[in-house]
């Protein structure tokens, strides 16, 4: 025996997956295998970190995840887990269209110091951090190796997210009835805030620490079973959208910042919004379209989109989204962004919700 496990008496199955190169329909197949039986999915596989690639599910895969949330552990949804990526220094986490799903939970590494390893990438999207392993002299994760053998040397966020996932499942076993919504905010309620002392946290619009390294903190297995025991359901979720009107603007980099406004959603219909951004010979040249902006949960104030290395872009709806029928407070944005740039690196993405809330979608 390697060791207890967190969850012990939990039934645990594998799926052969990534041996090769796989296709939209076989990852759809892998997310919605045994829905009737399985809870929660946890996935230590994604998209290359390696700075360059952009990428998430396809209409097969997102339709899976759709529809195990809808459909999954008798209507109250599965959970699916993803790790947030090995990639630190080269990648960002919400370039992964898997960990930045809203219908997934992302999560992070810290070393048994409480550190953000090496490897361990920041962003948004990620909601919180297991343990897992840190520099070679620290230790790494028990568990069965290849062969049936034991190992202490598992690592990376790959290693962090089965442990997530094993907390989730004591969590369920205390309340069967929980949603997978009452999961994430249970995440949120309860998560432990470790090297407090580090820059990146802030206190977001909801008055609760929140962390582009740390997500909303170090999952607490006690805290979210007492939590969970006495949960009210937060109820299902509701999505309304916003899409981008046919503007056009010509954008001088030395103009700074210029407040452009998104159409409502009377002539959301129209297409696209365009910002170009003519740079001047020295510096390259960019261009910027939003082509929807799809809100999860009330409004949107504003996105930034910033140019080269000073021009900012404000971009400021005019009105309420439309579909907000039963939407009572923001939990998740997604924006949807199609950006032409000869230099990526270049581009830094934020946005900033109506209670001060700010996320950097990109850097």
């Amino acid at each position: 025996v390697c060791g207890t496990g967190i969850a012990p008496k939990a039934k645990v199955a594998g799926i052969r997956l990534i041996d090769g190169d796989i296709t939209d329909t076989e990852e759809a197949k892998a997310l919605s295998h045994a829905l009737n039986l399985v809870d929660i999915y946890s996935s230590s596989w994604g998209p290359m970190d390696d700075g360059q690639t952009v990428e998430g599910p396809g209409k097969r895969t997102l339709a899976a995840l759709q529809r195990g949330v809808r459909d999954g552990r008798d209507g109250l949804g599965a959970v699916y887990l993803f790790a947030s990526g090995n990639g630190q220094n080269i990648d960002d986490c919400n370039c992964d269209g898997y960990a930045n799903s809203v219908y997934t939970l992302s999560i992070g590494a810290v070393d048994s110091n409480h550190n953000q390893p090496w490897y361990s990438e920041s962003c948004s999207a990620m909601i919180a951090v297991t343990y897992s392993s840190g520099e070679d002299n620290e230790p790494g994760i028990s568990t069965i190796d290849v062969g049936g053998e034991c190992t202490d040397e598992h690592s990376g966020t790959s290693a962090a997210t089965p442990l997530a996932a094993g907390i989730i499942s004591l969590v369920l076993s205390a309340n069967p009835l929980l949603t997978w919504r009452d999961i994430q905010h249970l995440i949120v309620e309860t998560a432990t805030k470790v090297n407090e002392d580090d820059l990146s946290w802030s206190l977001n619009g909801a008055s609760h620490l929140v962390s582009h390294k740390y997500g909303f903190g170090l999952l607490n297995a006690g805290a979210m079973v007492r939590a969970g025991l006495l949960w009210n359901s937060v109820g299902s979720l509701e999505v309304s959208t916003v899409n981008g009107g046919p503007q056009m603007s010509s954008i001088d980099p030395q103009a700074g910042r210029q407040i452009l406004e998104i159409a409502d959603s009377k002539n959301a219909e129209l297409g696209l919004m365009e910002y170009a951004n003519f740079a001047r010979s020295d510096e390259s040249h960019g261009e910027c379209c939003i082509d929807r902006l799809s809100i999860i949960e009330n409004t949107l104030d504003s996105v930034a989109c910033l140019y080269a290395k000073s021009l900012t872009v404000l971009i400021v709806t005019a009105s309420a989204p439309q579909n907000t029928i039963g939407v009572d407070s923001i939990e998740t944005v997604a924006v949807t962004l199609t950006i032409l740039h000869e230099c990526r690196g270049d581009l830094e993405i934020i946005i900033y919700s109506p209670m001060g809330s700010r996320c950097v979608l990109e850097s």
